[in-house]
């Protein structure tokens, strides 16, 4: 599967400027907001090469699209705080 992957935005600035500063695909798209956000976007070869990694970014980080990869997040995001409810 190919396809355009993802935008999202770190709403901190240290994440913002990890993912910024670090070469992590090689087909990598860096823009900068106003604001100070960054937008990244790469293409990668199916949803599980990237969730983990934004995973990784936990609350820093919200994916925009594509659909499939945010609903995919929202889901493991979910099942993760319902483990940590219940303990």
């Amino acid at each position: 599967m190919l396809g355009r992957l993802p935008f999202f935005q770190p709403a901190r600035d240290a994440a913002a400027k990890n993912v910024a500063e670090v070469n992590w695909h090689k087909t990598q798209r860096i823009r900068w907001d106003d604001d100070g956000a960054v937008f990244f976007s790469c293409t990668v070869d199916g949803l599980d090469e990237i969730a983990w990694w934004v995973l990784g970014y936990g609350p820093e980080v919200e994916v925009l699209k594509p659909a499939d990869l945010r609903r995919r997040i929202a889901d493991m995001a979910a099942r993760m705080a319902k483990l940590y409810k219940s303990g």
